[in-house]
């Protein structure tokens, strides 16, 4: 504030650099609801070309393009000086194909600034109309640049009661421009100045406000209004515009065989009897007098409301209908209450719209059946006899189009449209061929599998464990592959969060995902000598090794040997210690020249070795042979296994994927871990370096024990390459609920009981 006020600086400088007024923008102006109400505009107009007039933070320009995504034609980014312009080419350089950089100064004529009038679908202005000398001259050259049925769709303060905004800008130089004009407090003007200042201009004036100031003090309200012609006033309100003579020809209304439609009727005729020159009526298609149908004519069917025409339709009701298609220019037709029991009839209307393309063919559907009809009727009406151009999508030189279904449900006037939705698009390609997509790590859980000779990351979509008794882990830290647990099978090793507490802990799991639910028997907190980021991919590896050390050593016999083949420095540490304090003698070898060790500890296996020299270098004693190069296409060690004698166990200590055996037992699992703990404590920090691997980098990887112990490392990413799957992968069968299966008695049917009951050939995850 003081190089402010001692003249060194404008006040926009220091809140421009340090990002204060973009968050003031953000946390006290309705850009949430602009973006919401340009989202609906888009919705019906998915081509337009958006022009904004000054960007400034671009906080408007972030959250309009959040909610449209990529459904408009151009977008027109301007401002009073190209400054604002490289950071935006950053910030948006996803829609860079579409965007255009233009330096727009709106006091001045746009034309003069190379812009083409009648040009643009919707402008845009945040807070930025008012900070000009004069704000009506300013509207009226906004209005230049939109076409016919275009919208404004502006963010301005209208609450004047308000103080604190004046509080916060009025040390902006442009918070005055508006002096001479008689805005001598502020450039602040209510919605009602607003409205007549539009129209004024060429607007509509205001057609919605959000928020409505009166709610509340809120000094900020998003203002949409329409470009309006002599043409577009017309279409927005038709049977209300003056009509001295009538500018329509023959009106065919069918319907009013039941006491409700033909009030219905009655009313409809009083009102268009103006509008059209002549109106014939008839009861029923069957009713209907071919003969009066003239060509081109505008017809108004209302028979659905009394029954459907379409549900057990004869054939003389079809060749009415035949000729009545036929000889429409306009048809509107009408129908009353849920679609679901009556669905008969929009899709004719939708064919015959491409087997006629000179007329066009309306459905309304009045869901409410209390629902005021009557003038919802005759604007539909209307709006189609009077719309004399056909449908133009690229809205080449008007903002209007004639809606093929029109839906009033509680109140709103609803439109049809085929949206691009890419996620469920990708899940039905998905069946196809592979397809990926990224997933941020704190919005979605995921799994890590390796379906085949890499692995792949996946979104988990079942629901976590419920119960009291299991703990949730948001991870940090865990193993590459399941390691073997005695008395629980297979399972992952991880250290994390837990997720009430936020305490560290370690933790066993029978999945392997960023977030995992785990039995609280197999959780335990983690030493607080353990330092945080590496400090616990190290401890995690040393647990893994030790835990590995412990599991191969407890199988040996008294006093002989183990024969472990590629082992790395982790495991050959652990291994060697717990050995040697069980009085297990370890042996190891390795087909890598480039291993490195002491001369003595590692027997070196030639892939050409002749079985002489391999029965000359084979230990004595050996009771159990461990190999960790399951990946590995060099056979050598295999021949060294043959020539063990059977009684020699023959272990494999990880895999791919966890696997819990069906009888677990407990205690037993948390002897052997608490035993690798405290091999593990007191070594680790100081032990060998522990291989780690950014989970991002873990798809595509064959990582598994023959490349050493390697930890994954979840702290360093925020997004992650995950495979899409189709939507049949999320219907997941539960062992806790029954299933009744029907018209599957064959032998298919017979076998998926059978693999989901888990029976012969059943499977578990």
């Amino acid at each position: 504030m003081l190089p402010f006020l001692r003249g060194e600086t404008t006040l926009l400088e220091p809140l421009w650099r340090n990002n204060h007024l973009t968050q003031f923008y953000k946390k006290t102006t309705p850009i949430s609801q602009m973006a919401s109400v340009a989202e609906q505009v888009v919705f019906r107009y998915p081509r337009m070309k958006i022009l904004e007039v000054g960007v400034g933070t671009s906080a408007a320009t972030g959250a309009i393009l959040d909610r449209i995504d990529r459904s408009y034609h151009s977008y027109t980014y301007t401002d009073i000086s190209p400054g604002f312009f490289e950071d935006a080419r950053n910030l948006f350089k996803d829609h860079s194909d579409r965007f255009i950089y233009k330096v727009l100064d709106i006091e001045k004529s746009p034309k003069e600034q190379g812009f083409v009038e009648h040009s643009y679908d919707m402008i845009v202005a945040a807070n930025v109309l008012h900070a000009t000398r004069s704000l009506q001259e300013t509207t009226a050259r906004v209005r230049t640049l939109l076409k016919p049925g275009g919208y404004l769709l502006l963010m301005e303060g209208t609450n004047t009661d308000v103080l604190h905004t004046g509080f916060v800008f009025s040390g902006f130089k442009g918070w005055w421009f508006g002096e001479k004009e008689g805005r001598v407090w502020g450039p602040m003007q209510t919605a009602g100045t607003w409205d007549r200042m539009l129209k004024a201009v060429g607007f509509s004036g205001v057609d919605t406000i959000t928020p409505d100031h009166d709610k509340g003090l809120r000094p900020f309200s998003v203002l949409l209004s329409q470009a309006v012609d002599a043409k577009i006033q017309l279409l927005r309100q038709p049977y209300i515009s003056a009509c001295a003579v009538p500018r329509h020809g023959d009106l065919f209304i069918i319907g009013g065989a039941t006491c409700a439609t033909s009030a219905l009727v009655i009313k409809l005729e009083e009102i268009l009897t103006h509008v059209f020159r002549r109106i014939v009526r008839s009861q029923t298609l069957e009713s209907l007098e071919l003969h009066n149908l003239t060509s081109m004519a505008t017809v108004l069917n209302l028979a659905d409301l009394d029954r459907s025409c379409f549900k057990d339709i004869n054939e003389q009701q079809l060749e009415a209908l035949k000729s009545l298609v036929n000889a429409s220019q306009k048809l509107l037709w009408v129908t009353a209450g849920s679609e679901a029991e009556n669905p008969y009839h929009s899709g004719f209307l939708a064919c015959m719209g491409y087997e006629n393309p000179y007329s066009q063919f309306q459905y309304l559907n009045i869901v409410d059946l209390d629902a005021e009809k009557v003038s919802t009727i005759a604007t539909a009406l209307l709006r189609m006899a009077d719309a004399d151009f056909d449908n133009d999508y690229g809205l080449s030189d008007r903002v209007w189009t004639t809606e093929p279904e029109l839906r009033l449900e509680n109140g709103v006037m609803k439109i049809s449209r085929m949206k691009n939705d890419p996620s469920m698009n990708k899940r039905y390609m998905s069946n196809r061929r592979s397809i990926h997509a990224h997933a941020n790590l704190q919005r979605s859980n995921i799994r890590v599998m390796k379906p085949g000779d890499t692995h792949e990351l996946f979104i988990e979509t079942r629901k976590p464990e419920q119960d009291a008794s299991w703990t949730r882990v948001q991870v940090s830290y865990s193993t590459s592959t399941a390691l073997k647990v005695e008395g629980a099978g297979f399972l992952h090793l991880v250290i994390g969060l837990e997720e009430k507490t936020q305490v560290p802990v370690l933790a066993l799991s029978e999945h392997h995902m960023s977030v995992v639910s785990t039995p609280s028997h197999w959780c335990w907190a983690l030493p607080k000598h353990v330092p945080e980021t590496r400090g616990e991919a190290v401890y995690l590896g040393g647990i893994a090794a030790a835990l590995l050390a412990v599991n191969l050593v407890s199988m040996a016999s008294p006093n002989t040997a183990i024969l472990v083949h590629e082992a790395d420095d982790a495991l050959r540490s652990a291994i060697s210690a717990h050995a040697s304090a069980t009085g297990i003698r370890p042996y190891f070898s390795t087909s890598k020249r480039e291993q490195h060790h002491p001369k003595g500890s590692t027997i070196f296996l030639h892939e050409m070795s002749s079985t002489r020299v391999l029965e000359d270098l084979l230990p004595a004693d050996v009771s159990v042979a461990a190999r960790f190069d399951q990946g590995s296409p060099n056979r050598v060690f295999g021949r060294l296994e043959s020539l063990l004698p059977s009684i020699v166990r023959r272990e494999t200590l990880d895999r791919a994927s966890s696997l819990v055996v069906t009888r677990c037992d407990v205690h037993k699992a948390a002897v052997s871990f608490n035993m690798a703990r405290e091999l593990a404590h007191g070594s680790t920090m100081q032990g060998p370096t522990i291989k780690t691997v950014n989970i991002q980098e873990l798809p595509g990887s064959s990582a598994s024990i023959d490349h050493g112990i390697q930890i994954v490392d979840w702290t360093r990413a925020d997004e992650v390459p995950v495979k899409v799957q189709p939507a049949s992968s999320h219907v997941i069968l539960s062992a806790h609920k029954t299933y009744l299966l029907v018209g599957m008695t064959g032998d298919i049917g017979r076998s998926v009981c059978q693999l989901s009951s888990g029976g012969p050939s059943g499977w578990r995850d």
